[in-house]
């Protein structure tokens, strides 16, 4: 391995810090509201990708999560106060969610993760959201730490800063009607509707393409992160060095597939949130997740896709009169 080969190497293990020092700050308070495993997902794609849609505001890319955070509390808390259904919950905080981030232009996929993970998995306290401000600010220092005298992406190349209105729907219905089919009737583990899990099903539908190959390059990546989280939990004592080796797993193997897919990283710490220490149960979990909202989301756009009877292919030429006519 050359010096640039290793040099990109260490930088896409630049998640595994903020994954040590969120759980070791999580297991020295005793408080687990400090997790926010899309917090990896966001600093790969800000330090490592340099994502323009999420560096071209500082920021909307430190409002968007908060915003939902305090989402996902508020509506953990009113439908915990009425008795109602958790899932219903999870499924209205993820609409909200979807809809702040549009009006805010900012496509920040891990924001929604931000609302849905304290409904999920019951958060109820206002530390989230602090959590959540304190650790998107600080991978925005970082950001401007490594970006000191890089010039700023052009502003056409970032101006696109909201998602297709027509795939944000498909995105809502099948990720909500997921979470209320998953737990309601099908009483899954957690970790079948991860947070996380519904970034990677917002990122599939926003594709231009999809194909087989990169579905299953990102679902071996999601499911085996999941696992592998689960194994270090069971496995390693301290949670910090079982986090951070987790995360560096799912890293290297991204690294190697040549697929840079941030919520899988993210996976890799949604054990710890959910206390999963059976990484057959957390692999089926994530396994079920990733193949239901993919395969919905897939199916819904080819169906709507294809062109009315008697109208032309969306790449047909387009008919010229004749040069007589003109």
């Amino acid at each position: 391995m050359d010096k640039k080969e290793l040099r990109t190497t260490l930088r896409w293990l630049a998640p595994v810090l903020p994954a040590a020092a969120m759980l070791a700050l999580a297991v020295g308070l005793n408080q687990r509201a400090i997790l926010f495993p899309e917090a990896i997902a966001l600093a790969f794609g800000v330090w490592v990708m340099h994502r323009p849609a999420w560096i071209a505001s500082p920021t909307r890319m430190v409002a968007g999560p908060v915003l939902c955070a305090v989402d996902g509390i508020l509506v953990a808390q009113l439908f915990h106060a009425l008795h109602w259904s958790k899932w219903a919950a999870a499924a209205v905080a993820l609409l909200i969610a979807l809809a702040v981030l549009q009006l805010l232009a900012a496509p920040i996929g891990p924001a929604v993760s931000a609302a849905v993970l304290p409904v999920v998995f019951s958060l109820r306290t206002w530390d989230y959201p602090l959590a959540v401000l304190c650790i998107c600010a600080a991978i925005a220092a970082v950001m401007f730490a490594i970006e000191r005298g890089v010039p700023r992406p052009p502003a056409p190349m970032v101006a696109a800063g909201a998602w297709r209105v027509d795939r944000l729907l498909v995105l809502g219905a099948v990720s909500g009607g997921w979470l209320l089919v998953s737990g309601v009737l099908l009483d899954l583990p957690p970790v079948a509707v991860a947070p996380p899990l519904m970034v990677s099903a917002l990122e599939w539908a926003m594709l231009p393409a999809r194909t087989l190959q990169l579905a299953l390059k990102r679902g071996v990546l999601l499911c085996g992160g999941c696992a592998v989280g689960s194994l270090a939990l069971w496995t390693v004592p301290q949670e910090w060095v079982g986090g951070a080796l987790a995360v560096a797993v799912v890293c290297l193997a991204a690294r190697y597939l040549g697929e840079p897919h941030a919520p899988a990283m993210a996976m890799a710490l949604v054990p710890y949130v959910a206390h999963e220490e059976n990484p057959a149960v957390a692999g089926f979990g994530a396994a079920a997740g990733t193949v239901v909202t993919y395969a919905a989301i897939s199916a819904v756009l080819a169906l709507t896709a294809r062109p009315r009877p008697g109208a032309p292919a969306p790449d047909a030429p387009v008919p010229t009169a004749p040069a007589a006519a003109r």
